[in-house]
């Protein structure tokens, strides 16, 4: 049957020729794998020279600014990469100036491939290979699986078969070799007389050019008897692929015409074509593509310091490339992250000292916002409260999440309001200053327990006085009636003085109720009217203001003009903060619900009122008066 399966061959000669040019392949391919490395190598190194060898720079990554990282991309007249000992001589600049510290290193990025599988009724033909055309094409691709293809996931590798009009994929962007390998173990296609190759490339072409763009070396591989290519393919229209296609000639000796439809195909794209009588053959594409997928990267301190579009330009000998570097820098916003702006401090005892109150320390939340997606080193932090700094151990940094922490340390702060600020400033010198935040914070101490009344002695019962009289001694008990006597004399003298004043009461009663008639009788002088109350004042603790006079009955204190009697112009202050009311001569400080708190000699008012003394100290949120009398 192999017989005649190669019989059918267009082109080929006897059985005998056939298998001393495979053998002589395949002695050829046993020479190894340092052999094929090699002449790569050296087809490359002369394609420096050349000036069909294209240089490509990936778009600079600013992502860590101002470490600036970009790629390089080359390629021959076949797409091989220049080899490595070419960049020895590589220049950089940026914005036209040399750049002479920079790191270059090689970094394994993938590639993105497609097998095309011209699957017609030639890949039945044994070509005394060992096997089917179409087995020698499944090893070709496993070979790269595990030979060639990236172990981290990096390759991105789709199949496509005949299927219908326009083929279809077998697998897409596959990225693990195994998943490569088990789709192409289980094809089991029915050969037809022809495959729809042209549209089966276009196919592949338009998949590539839908990808991500993320600078990766693309490329496609068809495998194929080549004899009907120059039939069904559209070769104007295939040579504007951006991606170079290879092609894998089946058979062991493709005829003239085969070997002329492939070059034709893949020349154009810069690229090349092998004979594959064995799957072994298709390596030196494999090794080119793995070589595209480990690129090399320049890294570099960049110089510059304000938003704009540069050129970055390197040199490789004669060969020459450049990239434009958009650059956009814009100075960082820093906001406070509290969940409430106020603190508690406790102590176990009522009589705890400030200093021994905790916490001690409060690690304030602040969040750092970089507008222009730049996230980059802290170089100094300032954290003031109330205007007096308060030192870090260290310059904080901002976590993933771009939040750090400053140290407040309030060992000696007590009961109050106060202003909270921090300032940044980074590595490339911009700088940053948060909004004021008004935190309060707040004494917690135990009450003094209140003294346990001594109990009332319960009289015991008359019996059981009875009782215990009888157990007395007849001594004691005539002495105890001699003493029941007396206290029954000293009662009624006692009655009789107190009837006594009862009589004179009523003399006295009788002689005032005289005194009224007489009065009502007599036209009464001018009554003088009651004392009105002292006046009152809020005294600015500078001297720097108008002492603010309390006057009426009411008085409302808040932030809004239109609402209270007394407007103080702070944030501190809510629109109606408190009030003072005047009853009977004294007057009384309320707070009315306000955020920041009422404050009477540094306690904060509860829902309870508070009668204010001269010289009281009270305060509004943040802003400080004192009461007085007088001016």
């Amino acid at each position: 049957m192999a017989q005649n399966s190669l019989n059918n061959i267009p082109g080929n000669g006897d059985f005998n020729a056939l298998q001393r040019v495979s053998r002589l392949r395949r002695r050829i391919a046993s020479g190894g794998l340092w052999a094929m490395m090699l002449l790569l190598l050296g087809l490359a190194a002369t394609a420096v020279a050349q000036p069909d060898v294209t240089i490509t720079l990936t778009e600079p990554d600013t992502a860590q600014f101002p470490t600036v990282r970009l790629r390089i991309m080359t390629a021959d007249a076949q797409s091989a990469p220049l080899p490595e000992d070419q960049f020895t001589s590589l220049t950089l600049r940026e914005n036209g100036v040399p750049v002479p510290d920079f790191d270059l290193q090689f970094v394994p990025v993938g590639i993105d491939a497609v097998f095309v599988l011209d699957a017609d009724e030639t890949m039945a033909y044994e070509d005394g290979a060992g096997g089917t055309r179409l087995d020698q094409v499944k090893e070709s691709i496993r070979r790269y699986a595990n030979r060639f293809m990236s172990p981290a996931g990096l390759d991105r590798i789709s199949i496509v078969v005949p299927d219908g009009a326009d083929g279809r994929f077998l697998i897409q962007d596959e990225s693990d070799p195994q998943a490569v390998i088990a789709a192409i173990d289980a094809y089991d296609p029915e050969l037809a007389a022809e495959a729809p190759v042209n549209e089966m490339l276009q196919r592949a072409i338009a998949h590539l050019d839908d990808l991500p763009e993320d600078d990766r070396f693309q490329t496609i591989l068809l495998y194929s008897d080549g004899n009907k290519l120059s039939q069904q393919l559209d070769y104007p229209a295939l040579a504007e692929s951006p991606a170079p296609i290879y092609t894998a000639v089946l058979g062991g000796l493709p005829t003239q015409t085969a070997v002329a439809n492939a070059d034709a195909l893949s020349a154009p794209t810069r690229a090349f074509y092998l004979t594959m009588p064995f799957a072994e053959e298709s390596d030196p594409v494999f090794l080119l593509w793995q070589r595209q997928g480990n690129q090399p990267q320049i890294s570099y301190q960049s110089f510059l310091r304000e938003s704009g579009r540069y050129p970055v330009s390197i040199n490789i000998g004669p060969l020459a490339a450049s990239v434009a570097l958009d650059l956009t820098l814009e100075s960082p916003q820093v906001v406070w992250q509290l969940a409430e702006p106020a603190i508690r401090r406790t102590g176990d005892a009522p009589d705890t000292p400030l200093e021994e109150l905790q916490p001690g320390t409060v690690a304030l939340p602040v969040q750092i916002i970089w507008p222009d997606g730049i996230a980059r080193e802290l170089t100094a932090v300032t954290f003031t409260v109330n205007g007096q700094l308060q030192p870090q151990v260290t310059t904080p940094q901002p976590d993933e999440n771009g939040v750090f922490q400053v140290e407040w340390p309030v060992q000696t702060t007590g009961t109050g309001a106060y202003d909270l600020q921090v300032s940044v400033a980074d590595a490339l010198g911009f700088t940053a200053v948060s909004e004021v935040q008004i935190v309060t914070v707040a004494e917690e101490r135990p009450s003094l327990p209140t003294p346990t009344p001594a109990p009332t002695p319960t009289p015991p019962p008359a019996a059981v006085f009875v009782e215990e009289a009888a157990r007395l001694p007849r001594q004691v008990l005539l002495l105890l009636l001699a003493g029941l006597g007396l206290l029954a004399i000293a009662l009624a003298l006692l009655r009789l003085w107190q009837k006594r004043g009862r009589q004179k009461a009523a003399a006295a009663a009788a002689a005032q109720q005289q005194a009224a008639l007489q009065a009502k009788a007599t036209p009464a002088a001018d009554v003088a009217p009651p004392a009105p109350p002292l006046p009152a004042y809020l005294v600015w603790p500078d001297g720097d203001k108008e002492p603010v006079e309390i006057t009426g009955e009411n008085v409302l204190i808040g932030r809004d003009p239109a609402v209270v009697d007394i407007a103080l112009a702070d944030r501190s202050v809510s629109r109606l903060h408190a009030r003072i009311r005047q009853r009977h001569g004294r007057y009384w400080l309320y707070d009315e619900g306000s955020e920041m708190g009422t404050f009477l000699n540094h306690d904060r008012l509860g829902l309870s009122p508070k009668p204010l003394q001269n010289g009281d100290e009270v305060r509004f949120g943040r802003v400080a008066l004192r009461f007085s009398l007088t001016r």
